[in-house]
């Protein structure tokens, strides 16, 4: 009896042994499964990617949607052409949108891309008001191309207005090659011409250099070192002051004037005004082409009084102009979120009086019944390698609306306008342009006229 338990015994451990064995092998298997699988052996289920966010809106001032996607990989201009070159475009393949190639959608495409919406200071109905006033305008000028911008006085770009229109949804050729691509107000040198004559006058007003009332001789030309300065149109000399100077936007008045004064003196203003700024408005303007101080010569320096022999663009004469308005020079902007900055130039008394002359003697086609506009008209010749091309120019207007208390500067740029050459003249082409905005943004701000203008 003995013996049968201790062999029933013995089977026992043998078998316990072997189902501990298989045991062991089987856990060891298991363990390895487990330490192989990606997830352990409980692997955690993975949540799916996220969707791809539509690109963020560009919008206007008063939040109308100049850009949006509806879904992923779609892009909509729900205006069409309405500041198109601002906006800008972005890339286009097999139907489907991508990053920002140009304008806002350049500038602004990191916050577009993570979905975020970026607002501009332009203001819908005057962006309309300006296009349409610059398409006609470059229309009756057969002009190569147009620029009209309405800056608010504080810098607020209200309409930055591009002629041939451009509508970022339509079929585009390659840059350079497609003119409807170019935004010409913040990316094309012009020289400024007469305009830049209401800058002079201030900075001689400011600087005491020149009487209200004064007169002196001016001859139809003058010789200045090797050179001859000459007037548009011969005269007898007359003794003119320096509104008539101003009417009669004459290159050597201004210059003879402009000897009383340091040519530093003009230099440090026109730096205040930042005509010489290659980061006016980042990531939009272009550098002008000014010469430093210790190269304007005898010459140099009677051109530049009356606008020639340096280039900018018209961006760069609106914000100068624009510190005719109050005497600070405000930094343009078109984000909205942007933050303004003012610098005094010139005393309010002394833009005042400019304004005043140039109200007074404002050019014909630019006048309308019942209002006080101001503004100076220029005519500039366009550069070429070794001077000036003495057939193609461009014709310009800088006004302020309403001129005694104005609201806003605009700038008229007409380039190379094919027309009769006795018409092609800021005060025959770019000036109607700018009557007709002023037309319209005085019945938008709902200003009434007065009955005893003219």
């Amino acid at each position: 009896m003995g013996a049968l338990n201790r062999a029933g015994l013995n089977r026992a451990w043998v078998a316990g042994l072997f189902a501990l064995f298989w045991l062991g092998l089987f856990g060891y298997g298991v363990l390895l499964v487990a330490t192989a699988a990606p997830g352990g052996l409980f692997p955690r289920i993975a949540a799916p990617p996220p969707l791809p966010h539509p690109r963020g809106r560009i919008l206007a001032a008063d939040g109308t949607p100049l850009a949006l996607s509806p879904r992923p990989g779609t892009r909509v201009y729900p205006l069409g052409p309405l500041a198109g070159q601002v906006v800008g475009y972005t890339e286009r393949a097999h139907g489907r949108y991508g990053k920002g190639l140009a304008g806002v959608e350049r500038r602004a495409n990191l916050t577009l891309a993570r979905g975020g919406d970026v607002r501009l200071t332009l203001e819908p109905k005057v962006q309309a008001l300006a296009e349409a006033a610059l398409v006609r305008g470059v229309r009756a000028a057969r002009a190569r191309w147009g620029a009209l911008l309405v800056m608010a006085r504080d810098g607020r770009l209200l309409a930055v207005a591009n002629a041939p229109l451009f509508d970022p949804q339509s079929p585009r050729g390659a840059p350079g090659e497609d003119p409807r691509l170019t935004n010409y107000a913040f990316r094309y040198r012009i020289e400024p011409g007469s305009t830049v004559k209401a800058l002079t006058a201030a900075t001689l007003l400011e600087a005491g250099a020149v009487r209200i009332g004064e007169r002196i001789p001016v001859p139809y030309r003058r010789r200045v070192a090797d050179r001859w300065v000459r007037d548009w149109h011969w005269h007898r000399e007359e003794a003119w002051s320096l509104e008539d100077i101003l009417a009669h936007s004459s290159n050597v008045g201004i210059s003879l004037l402009a000897e009383r004064i340091p040519k530093a003196t003009l230099y440090r203003t026109f730096e205040r005004l930042h005509l010489s700024d290659p980061r006016l408005l980042p990531g939009f303007s272009v550098a002008p082409i000014f010469a430093p101080l210790d190269r304007w010569g005898p010459v140099k320096y009677a051109n530049a009084t009356f606008g020639q022999g340096f280039a900018i663009t018209p961006l760069h004469l609106t914000a100068a102009m624009n510190a005719l308005i109050d005497g600070r020079f405000h930094r343009p902007r078109l984000l909205a979120g942007d933050q303004g900055m003012a610098v005094r130039v010139f005393r309010p008394e002394v833009v005042d009086r400019v304004r005043a002359m140039l109200e007074r003697r404002l050019a014909h086609r630019a006048r309308l019944a019942g209002y006080r506009l101001a503004g100076k008209t220029g005519t500039a010749q366009i550069a070429v390698p070794g001077g000036y091309d003495p057939e193609r120019v461009v014709t310009l207007f800088a006004g302020f609306v309403p001129g005694d208390r104005p609201r806003a500067t605009a700038v008229v740029v007409l380039y190379d306008p094919r027309v009769d050459p006795k018409d092609r003249f800021g005060s025959k082409l770019a000036a109607p342009v700018f009557r007709e905005l002023a037309e319209g943004l005085l019945a938008y701000w709902g200003v009434p006229p007065r009955g005893n203008l003219k």
